[in-house]
């Protein structure tokens, strides 16, 4: 069986680490190090003298109890090889690199239960960039590794998953893997500080995020028929799919029906909604209300009526979705612990229904058809509350996500135009190579971005609202109806 070498590149432990610089030559044998200051060093840290895959780098702890003092810091050992005094001296991480095996690629940071351990950690060697481990047992999967603290008995992150393919993989067109080395090939650059594979697939989800902006309505980001929930008696809300490009207003909503019905539910703002509600409240249980009580123990009492005289009040639980009538004599009146009471015990106006904790109790609801809704804080509210024979309809929308975010470059594309993203790609690259970070809005793969983006609305037109008759009038999308129309529509 073929081995496969799975590479380590130790280069990343010294990205961003603090540094000492030796004020004296260190010869080998020694057991201090003499520097020109001792800000960042401790005991118990791990130092890289000289640079990665130089012949004489080598790693060394400090030591465990004897604290760095004046210019000089105490080794765990002594050294094996000499250093010239202006050396660098890189504090790391990690002295150890371990290597792992997983027939599936995923995010080992999350979840790294499907790893196996190809070997116990061995020590890092400085003197290579790229340190190896030669494996002879697998001919397909993954591989990762991470680095590690044997000192502090530290972890640190695990490695993107390394195909088993040797070199290079043959990515398809769409997948993110082709990108990447389309544009390490045509710009002329390796993977590295500057930019790194992690930046890139960073700066493909960035092209995703700009062409959802610039049109959010692509067709084959609609899904049709999303079940929000089901219809039950006192509950009008229902919570907006997780994946729905903006949660807060309508305009990634197609349109919203009830299973079975024919006409859409029309659209009212929040002022127009409450509006509708009329005089409708409700509240929420906080203590279990149980037949015989003699007390509704509810969130918010502040909007209830409170009885005069020998009057009574009414309000509706719908638990189990059965129409529980429930009158009150009395209200405590607290934002969050109010309590109805003078419940009767037995009969008329007694709870003959437990309402389990969160159940809505309601004040004058409307009962009917639902025919509106609004969105609210991420949520859907319909109205009128649902009468029986609507019970366990669905409730079904119509909505725009946004293109799937990449992860791995083993991930595909689900954007139509890949070669927009592709134009994005090279231009970054360019602006992280070459321009220091700068981007230039005149580089030609911009502009060409721009202009196959613009192409791709053009003749791509997304699917528009549904337009409703008015009389006499065209209604347009998004606009509102009148009560009149809602009727004669329906």
């Amino acid at each position: 069986m073929p081995f496969r070498r799975i590479l380590a590149n130790i280069s990343d432990l010294i990205q961003g680490a603090d540094r000492l610089v030796l004020d004296a030559d260190a010869p080998a044998g020694q057991g201090t190090l003499t520097v020109q200051n001792i800000i960042s060093a401790t005991t118990n840290q791990i130092l890289m003298i000289g640079d990665p895959g130089s012949e004489r780098t080598e790693i060394i702890a400090t030591h465990a109890s004897t604290a760095p003092s004046g210019n000089t810091v105490t080794l765990a050992a002594n050294l094996a090889q000499p250093h010239a005094a202006g050396t660098v001296v890189y504090i790391i991480r990690a002295n150890q690199v371990h290597f792992f095996q997983s027939t599936l690629q995923v995010d080992a940071n999350v979840d790294a239960s499907s790893l196996v351990s190809l070997a116990a950690a061995k020590a890092i060697d400085p003197t290579s960039i790229n340190n190896h481990f030669d494996d002879s047992t697998y001919s397909a999967g993954y591989y990762y590794y991470r680095f590690e603290d044997s000192v502090n008995n530290v972890q640190l992150q695990y490695s993107s998953g390394i195909p088993w393919e040797e070199r290079q993989p043959q990515w398809a067109q769409n997948q993110v893997g082709y990108l990447l080395e389309k544009a390490r090939r045509k710009i002329g650059f390796e993977w590295g500080d500057k930019f790194s594979k992690q930046d890139a697939i960073d700066e493909i989800n960035d092209c995703f995020d700009y062409i959802d902006g610039a049109q959010l309505r692509w067709q084959r980001h609609m899904v049709n028929d999303y079940v929000l929930g089901q219809l039950s008696m006192g509950d009008f809300e229902f919570n907006m799919p997780a994946n729905i490009y903006d949660p807060n207003s309508t305009r990634s909503i197609l349109q919203l029906r009830i299973a079975g019905q024919i006409t859409p539910l029309f659209y009212r703002d929040l002022k127009e909604f409450d509006n509708l509600m009329e005089e409708a409240v409700f509240t929420t249980i906080r203590v279990q209300a149980n037949p015989g009580d003699t007390t509704l123990q509810v969130v918010n009492s502040d909007n209830f009526p409170i009885p005069s005289g020998s009057s009574s009040g009414t309000v509706h639980g719908f638990a189990t979705n059965v129409d529980d009538a429930i009158t009150y004599t009395g209200v405590t009146v607290s934002p969050t612990a109010g309590i109805l009471t003078g419940v009767p015990t037995t009969g008329t106006g007694a709870i003959t229904v437990v309402q389990p904790v969160g159940t809505k109790i309601w004040n004058k609801p409307e009962q009917a058809e639902p025919r509106w809704f609004t969105v609210i804080k991420g949520k859907i509210r319909i109205w009128p509350l649902a009468q029986a024979q609507f019970v366990n309809l669905d409730v079904l929308m119509d909505f725009y996500t946004v293109a799937n975010r990449v992860q791995f470059e083993s991930d595909t594309l689900d954007e139509d135009r890949y070669d927009m993203v592709q134009k994005w790609l090279l231009w970054k690259a360019k602006s992280y190579t070459r321009n220091n970070g700068k981007d230039d809005l005149q580089d030609s793969d911009f502009l060409l971005f721009q202009d196959s983006l613009k192409n791709a609305i053009r003749f791509k037109r997304s699917q528009k609202f549904k337009w409703t008759p008015k009389i006499n009038q065209i209604l347009y999308p998004g606009r509102r109806t009148s009560r009149i129309d809602e009727d004669n529509f329906a």
